[in-house]
C-alpha cells in the first residue's frame, strides 16, 4: 500500500530503535493512511500505553494536519479557524493545480506539436490515484488550456 502512496525508507532497524524516513506528497487524502501507518509502528514498539493512545492519536493527527496544511499553504490563521470548509477546499484546489502543473507538458512524450492536446488525452485517460474522475478531467483541462487558447464549444 505505501509503495503507491509515499516513499518509506528504513534507516536504522534494531531491537530498541527504528528510524524511518517518509517522503510523502502533500495530498490531504494521505493524512489518514499515513496516520494509520505511523500508529501501527508505534503500537509495534509499544511507545504509548493504552490509556494514552487516544491522546497520542489526536496529537499525531494534528501534527500531520499542520504539516500538510499550515506548513505547505500560506493561508491566514483566520481562514483556518473560521469553522468552515473553505480552508480544506483551498488545500484541495492547490493539490489539483499542483498535479496539473506537474503534468501539463506530458504530451511532449507523443509530439511537441499539439503537446497540450496530447497531454489532455493522456491525463484524462489514465488512472490517477487520489483524484476523482471529475478532478482528473479538471486537471486534464488545465493541461489542455495552459497555452494560448481558451475553451470553445467546438472543443471536445
Amino acid at each position: 500500500m505505501t509503495a503507491d502512496l509515499w516513499q518509506e525508507t528504513r534507516l536504522i532497524d534494531s531491537q530498541h530503535l527504528r528510524l524511518t524516513r517518509f517522503i510523502v506528497p502533500t495530498r490531504c487524502s494521505l493524512i489518514s493512511p499515513l496516520r494509520e501507518r505511523l500508529l501501527s509502528a508505534i503500537s509495534e514498539f509499544q511507545v504509548v500505553d493504552g490509556s494514552r493512545e487516544n491522546h497520542f492519536c489526536m496529537a499525531l493527527e494534528e501534527a500531520l494536519n499542520n504539516a500538510f496544511y499550515h506548513g505547505n499553504l500560506e493561508i491566514s490563521s483566520e481562514l483556518k479557524e473560521d469553522g468552515t470548509s473553505r480552508f480544506i477546499d483551498l488545500a484541495r484546489e492547490r493539490e489539483l493545480l499542483e498535479a496539473a502543473a506537474l503534468l501539463h507538458d506530458v504530451g511532449y512524450h507523443i509530439a511537441a506539436d499539439q503537446h497540450h492536446k496530447h497531454g489532455e488525452y493522456i491525463i484524462r485517460n489514465c488512472v490517477m490515484p487520489g483524484f476523482t474522475t471529475d478532478e482528473t478531467i479538471l486537471i486534464s483541462s488545465i493541461a489542455r488550456y495552459h497555452r494560448k487558447s481558451h475553451p470553445k464549444r467546438k472543443h471536445p
